[in-house]
């Protein structure tokens, strides 16, 4: 006899709430580069070097939220961890993190992926979500020099 159980580690919640946020680390000072929250449907742009930062109001819908999520459930990434990018002198440029049903924690305590496949898997679901949020009109509206041709 064969039981199928519904493994509760495979379900797709009904209600999806995703935080995504990066962080450049420097010298100077630690900021928050990019930062999404579902839940508010709120979005933070923040490019220092040009003196620029944007708050925008966007919205995914769950059946977006959900496409994320079953990439991510579908890489099987380890929850704890988050994705670092590295200066030549080995030291930490960045720390991205993407959460989803809770509360983010501290982005500078957490441990950095260390297998490259997760690492890969990773930039894949960042790229997902980052090109969602990229077409969205208000995306496109409050940041439009992105979408220009030359």
């Amino acid at each position: 006899m064969l039981f199928l159980l519904n493994c509760k580690a495979q379900q797709v919640p009904d209600s999806i709430t995703l935080t995504y946020q990066r962080t450049i680390f420097n010298i100077s000072e630690n900021y928050i580069q990019f930062m999404f929250d579902s839940n508010k449907n709120y979005l933070l742009v923040n490019n220092k070097s040009a003196g620029l930062q944007k708050e925008v109001n966007i919205n995914l819908s769950q059946e977006e939220l959900k496409s994320i999520f079953n990439v991510y459930k579908k890489f099987n990434l380890p929850a704890e961890g988050i994705n670092c990018l590295y200066n030549d002198d080995g030291t930490v440029l960045s720390k991205t993190i993407i959460s989803f049903n809770k509360k983010p924690k501290e982005v500078s305590f957490q441990k950095c992926y260390q297998a490259e496949q997760d690492k890969k898997n990773f930039h894949n679901i960042e790229m997902q979500l980052l090109k969602l949020l990229k077409s969205k009109p208000e995306y496109q509206n409050t940041f439009p020099w992105e979408f220009e041709t030359l």
